[in-house]
């Protein structure tokens, strides 16, 4: 059985030795000029040089160091083989416009596990948007690109915010406040409504007026864009997106409940909604004249 890993792990994992920078670029030497599409390995390099830890792993830490390797390499198999060649959210986006609701949960679900496992690294991704979200051939999503990903406790830099995209970004970001994980929460939140409505949250002519819309415009729920979608999912996604950090989900277990409860909900209605084939036929009077 073929295994996988987030992102998340995978930067985690690689950034408690110094094995990993010789191990890096042995395997980056090894397969140049061989068709090795090189990007997993260009974040693989970036997302050293943001995390990198100067404390010496411990042999258990080695033993999971050498299995991420292992399981890297099996990504980069798995995308040479075109196993990873559905696309991204981004693309099923403007193909599709928006996705089924089951679907967007089945994403969010995930996409905040990948997220917390990061954070229990003391890792912030920072630039969550669909783009980012990775399908493979089974259509699961992985969270990719860690190219602005910074311990928890590091300070933003000035413009730092600016990097970051900005249909997505979080308002205390924009404001230059303490950056956490409700952040890149915020940011997922955002993909999800993206995802599922077909609109960003906050649109705007220029990325001056979007970015001051995220910290000053009210909020759009998203069952009033798309009446269809269920006041469970519209009301988690709007937590998420609360402007004031300390009004959205305490941790990610708690969004992730948020969204498995959404989830429950939408297929008990689906199940117990009728099925207009069996419905049974009017019947025209006896005695109706034709």
């Amino acid at each position: 059985m073929k295994r996988s890993i987030s992102a998340g792990v995978i930067v985690a994992a690689l950034a408690f030795s110094a094995a990993a920078q010789d191990w890096y670029h042995d395997r980056e030497e090894r397969f140049r000029g061989e068709g090795w599409r090189p990007h997993i390995f260009m974040h693989v390099r970036t997302d050293l040089e943001h995390v990198w830890s100067a404390v010496r792993a411990s042999d258990q830490e080695r033993r999971r160091l050498e299995r991420t390797k292992e399981e890297l390499t099996q990504m980069q198999a798995d995308f040479d083989k075109g196993r990873w060649d559905n696309g991204s959210l981004d693309t099923v986006i403007e193909k599709l416009r928006l996705l089924p609701e089951l679907k967007v949960l089945d994403i969010g679900i995930k996409i905040a596990g990948a997220l917390d496992m990061a954070l229990k690294y003391d890792l912030l991704h920072c630039d969550i948007k669909p783009g980012n979200i990775l399908f493979n051939a089974d259509h699961e999503p992985k969270l990719v690109d860690f190219g602005l990903a910074r311990k928890t406790d590091a300070e933003m830099e000035t413009a730092e915010f600016t990097r970051g995209t900005p249909y997505y970004v979080a308002p205390e970001k924009i404001k230059r406040e303490p950056e956490t994980f409700l952040s890149d929460m915020y940011s997922l939140g955002a993909t999800l409504y993206h995802a599922i409505t077909g609109h960003v949250p906050f649109d705007a002519p220029t990325p001056d007026e979007v970015v001051q819309a995220h910290v000053y415009t009210p909020l759009t729920p998203p069952n009033q864009v798309v009446p269809e979608i269920s006041q469970a999912t519209s009301d988690a996604l709007s937590r998420a997106l609360a402007k004031n950090p300390g009004d959205r989900f305490l941790s990610y277990d708690e969004f992730i409940m948020a969204l498995e409860a959404a989830r429950t909900q939408l297929l008990f209605q689906q199940t117990q909604a009728p099925d207009p084939a069996n419905e049974p036929k009017r019947m025209t009077s006896w005695w109706k004249r034709k």
